[in-house]
């Protein structure tokens, strides 16, 4: 994982206590969270 992801990911860990807390706060559910994941990691 590139170094400024990492960042970025514990940034929003600090502050959210959960990197994925602002979208599922912006109203993304589990089903397209898990798909926006598979394709950054296919990316």
């Amino acid at each position: 994982m590139d170094v400024s992801m990492r960042i970025l990911l514990g940034r929003l860990r600090e502050r959210h206590g959960d990197a994925l807390a602002p979208l599922r706060a912006a109203g993304l559910g589990d089903e397209t969270i898990a798909r926006l994941q598979a394709r950054a990691l296919t990316a």
